[in-house]
């Protein structure tokens, strides 16, 4: 039953498994048992379980800096409603290595060091969020650029290579590359 006075309930012959639909809103839910020999004696027992029928929500996720970065080192910024759990996978050293299917589960945190894989280039990383009765939600991602390579020496030539001039307005030629 799911009322302590045993309202409503039924007297059932004993067995070591049942089912029961359970009833009410999401949440914590308690269902009570009484036992009853042929004398009248009783003991009553009880067991709790929260109910949750709905997926986390607002799944989120950015990253600082947000761009481009020279450095590997990285925070992701993180934020779901109504889950526990994260899982962290893509372009980044230690997230799970089977993109959360069993492995790489940790407790929510809303702002979590991460290190990108080596190499230049666009990294990706990727959340998914998950609750108490193991709900999970979509994957999310957001994408930053590794750039380590320092530019090639730039040059500038003044006024064509000229050594001097009396002009204070002068012409630049530039170059440089990435």
């Amino acid at each position: 039953s799911q009322s302590p006075t045993f309202s409503g309930a039924t007297s059932e012959v004993f067995t070591t498994s049942r089912s029961l639909t359970l009833s009410g809103e999401d949440g914590v839910q308690t269902v009570y048992l009484r036992v009853t020999d042929q004398a009248g004696n009783f003991t009553d027992g009880s067991d709790t379980i929260l109910l949750d029928r709905d997926r986390p929500s607002g799944a989120a996720i950015s990253l600082s800096p947000a761009s481009y970065t020279k450095n590997v080192q990285v925070t992701g910024l993180l934020s779901v409603q109504g889950a526990q759990k994260m899982c962290l996978y893509g372009d980044i050293v230690g997230g799970s290595a089977d993109n959360c299917v069993n492995a790489g589960w940790v407790d929510f945190a809303a702002s979590q060091p991460l290190t990108l894989s080596a190499g230049d280039g666009m990294k990706t990383v990727s959340v998914k969020y998950r609750d108490r009765a193991l709900w999970e939600t979509a994957p999310v991602s957001a994408t930053v650029i590794l750039d380590g390579t320092v530019p090639a020496t730039g040059t500038v030539s003044i006024s064509a290579g000229q050594t001097h001039t009396r002009d204070l307005a002068v012409n630049l030629t530039l170059s440089a590359s990435d």
